[in-house]
């Protein structure tokens, strides 16, 4: 991948459904260190009709684009921290934040609250989405003027390290 960007999902929901929630990406529910992920689980792509290579490629890579946010699809998930009854937390990387797929996430587990963060140093891209009850609460991205600030301050060891997202803060129940 040209352009990395680190994305974190924290998942909590009832147990029920975050074992769903789970097998709808692709993850099993144990507790392995790496998981394969794929966006197409929840999200599968249409199947091709262009004959060209090229042409076929950059409409795989439009759609995607639309449907996941990004145009790759990650294949590899590390866990973060302990899995526990209800809740997970896992990063992967793409190319840009999957946006669109974290939205089609939450409308097919509205149980379930999704937190994504995402640093794209790259671009200099970075900020967050949380989703509860299946829609958005709120998204916010860091201009890139102060990217650089940002990276300094919230950035060590990962997106925001060992650090969980600040659930009592934000109006989660």
């Amino acid at each position: 991948m040209a352009n990395v960007c680190i994305n974190r999902l924290f998942i909590t929901a009832p147990p029920a459904t975050c074992r769903d929630l789970l097998a709808d990406v692709g993850l099993p529910s144990s507790t392995a260190a790496e998981y394969e992920l794929s966006f197409a689980v929840l999200v599968p792509e249409p199947e091709a009709a262009a004959s060209d290579a090229e042409a076929l490629s950059a409409a795989r890579s439009s759609w995607r684009r639309r449907h996941w946010g990004t145009t790759v699809d990650p294949r590899t998930a590390r866990m973060r921290g302990d899995e526990h009854p209800g809740g997970v937390d896992f990063e992967f990387e793409t190319p840009e934040p999957p946006l669109a797929w974290v939205s089609a996430l939450a409308a097919a587990h509205p149980l379930a609250r999704l937190h994504l963060l995402f640093d794209c140093p790259d671009e200099p891209r970075a900020g967050e989405v949380i989703y509860i009850n299946g829609s958005e609460r709120r998204r916010s991205e860091v201009a890139p003027s102060a990217y650089e600030s940002w990276a300094r301050e919230s950035a060590v060891d990962g997106i925001y390290g060992e650090h969980q997202p600040p659930y009592d803060r934000i109006g989660l129940d």
